[in-house]
C-alpha cells in the first residue's frame, strides 16, 4: 500500500479502539500521523488523540456515520468482537453476536461504500484448538475447542470469501497470547494481580506444564501495522506470536520473583473447558513479511508488573 509508506497521512478505521490491542494501536497510529477515527462501545474513554470517535455497537448505521463525518478510510482494523473463551461457553449466543454479526456487518458494509479497503482482522489461535503438540504453522489444522475460537474462525472464513468474490483485500493475524500495561484478563493479570494482594500460596488450574506463546503489545501493534503492506485478495494470513514456547509453572515461577516475598506455586490439576495443552506458534510467515519480535520476556514481565504496581491498572494506561 504505497500511501502507507510514503509518508502520506490517510484516514484509518479502528474498530474496537477502546480495547487492549486498540488503545496501543490508536496511539502508534496517531504518533504516525495517521487520520484515525475509532469505532466501539466506550470508545469515548480512549485517552488518544482520535480524528473521530463513533459510540456503540458495530453496525451499519456505526459506519454510515464514520463515513458521513470524517470520509471513506484507506485502511480498516477490525478489533472489535468477543474477547473471553468463558463467556463464549457461558452465553454463546451474545458473543456471537458481538464477532460474528460485527464482521458480517463489516464486510457487506464494505462491500458497498469501501470496496478498495485494506482490511486487517485480528483473530485468534484459538481456532487451532488442540491437535497440536509442536509450534503450529498457518495451514495447520483448525479445529477449535471452544465457541470463541468458532466465531473467530467464522469471520475469518466470510473475509476469504470476499477476496474471493469481489476482490477484498485482507490480512488476518491469528494472535496467541498477547500481554503487557493495559491487559486485565488471561493468565498474566490472574497471576500478577493475585501476587500484589500478598498470598502466600499461588494457586492455578492446569498441570503447569501447558504451554503457551506470549507476544508484548508493542510487538503484537507492529505486526499489525506492516500487515497492512501485506493485504491480498487472497486473504493474508499470519500468526501473531514470539515463536517461544513457556510453560505455565514457568511463567508462574518467574512473576513471582517480583514479589516482595516467597510466594509457593501450586496446580490444581483440573482443567477449564475450552483450553488446549500446547498452544505455540511457528512465525517463520511473518517474519518474512518483516516482523521480529523486539520487546525481550524478561523486560515485558518487569513492565506489566510496574504498570500493575503503580495502580494504572484503576485509571487506564
Amino acid at each position: 500500500m504505497a500511501e502507507w509508506d510514503s509518508g502520506v497521512s490517510v484516514t484509518v478505521w479502528v474498530t474496537g479502539a477502546n480495547g487492549f490491542i486498540g488503545r496501543h494501536l490508536c496511539r502508534r497510529l496517531v504518533i504516525n500521523g495517521e487520520r484515525v477515527v475509532g469505532l466501539g462501545n466506550d470508545v469515548s474513554q480512549c485517552d488518544v488523540n482520535l480524528l473521530g470517535r463513533i459510540e456503540g455497537i458495530i453496525s451499519d448505521w456505526a459506519f454510515d456515520q464514520a463515513l458521513a463525518k470524517y470520509g471513506a478510510p484507506k485502511v480498516i482494523f477490525h478489533l472489535a468482537g468477543g474477547s473471553s473463551v468463558a463467556l463464549s461457553i457461558t452465553d454463546p449466543n451474545a458473543e456471537a453476536i458481538k464477532t460474528l454479526g460485527a464482521g458480517a456487518s463489516l464486510i457487506a458494509w464494505i462491500k458497498r461504500n469501501a470496496p478498495e479497503v485494506n482490511l486487517v482482522f485480528a483473530s485468534s489461535a484459538a481456532v487451532y484448538g488442540a491437535d497440536h503438540a509442536g509450534a503450529i504453522r498457518e495451514c495447520g489444522i483448525t479445529n477449535p475447542l471452544s465457541p470463541y475460537g468458532v466465531h473467530k474462525l467464522a469471520v475469518e472464513r466470510q473475509i476469504i470469501t470476499a477476496g474471493l468474490d469481489w476482490g477484498l483485500r485482507s490480512a488476518i493475524v491469528r494472535l496467541f497470547s498477547l500481554y503487557g500495561p493495559g491487559l486485565r484478563r488471561q493468565i498474566l493479570w490472574d497471576i500478577a494481580t493475585r501476587i500484589e494482594m500478598g498470598n502466600d500460596d499461588l494457586q492455578l488450574m492446569g498441570s503447569g506444564n501447558e504451554c503457551r506463546d506470549f507476544l508484548q503489545i508493542n510487538d503484537c501493534v507492529n505486526l499489525l501495522t506492516i500487515l497492512v503492506n501485506h493485504t491480498s485478495s487472497n486473504s493474508t494470513i499470519v500468526n501473531g506470536a514470539s515463536g517461544v514456547s513457556r510453560s505455565i509453572y514457568s511463567v508462574a515461577s518467574e512473576l513471582c520473583q517480583h514479589a516482595t516475598k516467597e510466594i509457593r506455586v501450586k496446580f490444581t490439576g483440573a482443567t477449564r473447558e475450552g483450553d488446549p495443552k500446547c498452544l505455540v506458534a511457528d512465525i517463520s510467515k511473518s517474519e518474512l513479511l518483516g516482523f521480529s519480535p523486539t520487546v525481550c520476556w524478561e523486560d515485558g514481565v518487569r513492565d506489566y508488573m510496574n504498570w500493575i504496581r503503580r495502580g494504572a491498572c484503576a485509571r487506564g494506561i
